[in-house]
């Protein structure tokens, strides 16, 4: 990344140099990622005509990494230990000095991340609804909906587990794909779930993902096999719900459907599996994703350890929502 010495060299001289080592004395701690540190360490101490040399062995330097441990070897600096994201917040709340980070591509990236709510045990279908995401937790049988502030609500409690999506009727009305019954339930204003439309009359295949378009039309995939089962990769299928509830035909996927979506005008239905277009480093497994925010530019992440289908619903609840800026907006429903 620095093989021709920065973006900054070609323009550094005496006087910039001089300028931008009194603003960094000014009092700011540094966080710095692993590589960073190192590449620093590697070079400033040993360097005795420049004035960023004084102010990087003076500077209190934060170190973010998984691999490095005390004493580090560079003058004041010290090891966060644990999540990077929760010491740099614990350091944010302390009086005193500002946090300035230099280089550090990827911890800028993983600080952008936020855990907006932890302890759930398998979170799916996220959608961004009225202010907040919604979301179901298969191993609790519950819908969420959180806030930006990640304040959560159980919205409705489901009979069913693994999968159960979620969309909304356009007189505002929740669905739930009750998938391994086969059934698309409907929440009426008191709470109360009902039958929206028998599924089983199209095939008796586990359903899965939904939308509903502009018009009212329902439309719902399945696999076409058994996940949980062990059963091998088969062609899935896609149903349409009509506003009257009929579930009028299905028609066969050549490859087994991950995501439901309309276009920006309702009119349109495109079931595809996931494209690669920018990878996010987590942690943990991420099993969906969803466009929202005021804005529809953040990226929200279901993600969770995986330890195989048998284990999903171990009692373990090692399962986010995180999120994390986008580079564009959200288009189309949902």
């Amino acid at each position: 990344g620095f093989e021709h010495g920065g973006w900054a060299v070609p323009g550094n001289d005496e006087v910039m140099s001089r300028v931008m080592g009194a603003g960094m004395a000014q009092g700011s701690a540094l966080l710095l990622g692993r590589r960073t540190y190192e590449s620093f360490y590697g070079f400033w101490p040993h360097q005795t005509v420049n004035p960023f040399t004084d102010v990087l062995n003076s500077v209190h330097k934060y170190v973010a990494s998984t691999t490095l441990t005390e004493p580090l070897p560079w003058s004041n600096s010290t090891l966060l230990a644990g999540d990077a994201a929760e010491a740099v917040a614990g350091l944010r709340e302390q009086p005193g000095q500002d946090l300035a980070i230099l280089g550090s591509g990827e911890l800028i990236r993983s600080l952008m991340q936020r855990n907006l709510m932890t302890g759930i045990v398998f979170g799916e279908s996220p959608r961004w609804h009225d202010g907040r995401l919604w979301f179901s937790d298969c191993g609790a049988q519950e819908v969420i909906a959180v806030d930006l502030s990640g304040a959560g609500e159980v919205v409705a409690r489901v009979p069913t587990t693994i999968p159960f999506c979620l969309d909304w009727l356009p007189d505002g009305r929740l669905l739930i794909v009750s998938g391994p019954e086969g059934v698309l339930l409907r929440r009426e204003p008191d709470g109360s779930l009902v039958t929206h439309a028998d599924l089983t009359l199209v095939s008796d295949r586990a359903w899965n993902e939904i939308v509903v378009d502009g018009r009212g039309n329902i439309y719902v995939n399945g696999a076409g096999f058994d996940l949980m089962a062990g059963e091998q990769p088969a062609p899935g299928m896609i149903a349409l719900v009509t506003p009257d509830g009929s579930a009028t035909g299905s028609a066969w996927m050549p490859k087994a459907p991950s995501g439901t979506a309309t276009c920006r005008t309702g009119a349109a239905f495109v079931s595809a599996r996931v494209a690669r277009l920018e990878t996010i480093e987590l942690d943990r497994g991420c099993f969906a994703c969803m466009l929202g925010g005021s804005d529809g530019r953040t990226l929200f992440m279901m993600a969770a350890e995986w330890r195989g289908p048998a284990n999903m619903f171990d009692g373990s609840r090692t399962g986010r929502v995180l999120s994390t800026p986008a580079p564009a907006p959200v288009v189309g429903r949902p």
